[in-house]
């Protein structure tokens, strides 16, 4: 099991891995997804493809917008089914 999350008060990334391959939880500070989409990061997109959300004040539903249109961000349009609110 892979998590991702972002905190505003990470400095650094977090990597953690279990030795026997168990899960990797890794973090960064907010907005880094959204950075990564915006410069066409492809580690960002399979983030945003493959997510379970588990928590969202509407910042992964900006991201989804994003990596929906390909990493260029045109000022927040709701594209496709993904980006609706659940």
């Amino acid at each position: 099991m892979d998590v991702y999350f972002e905190a505003s008060d990470l400095a650094n990334p977090f990597n953690r891995e279990d030795p026997n391959g168990c899960f990797h939880v890794f973090g960064v500070p907010r907005s880094s997804l959204l950075e990564a989409l915006r410069h066409g990061d492809g580690a960002g997109q399979e983030i945003a493809r493959d997510a379970i959300v588990v928590v969202d004040s509407d910042r992964f539903r900006h991201v989804l917008i994003v990596a929906d249109e390909g990493g260029a961000d045109s000022g927040g349009g709701q594209r496709g089914a993904r980006a609706g609110s659940e």
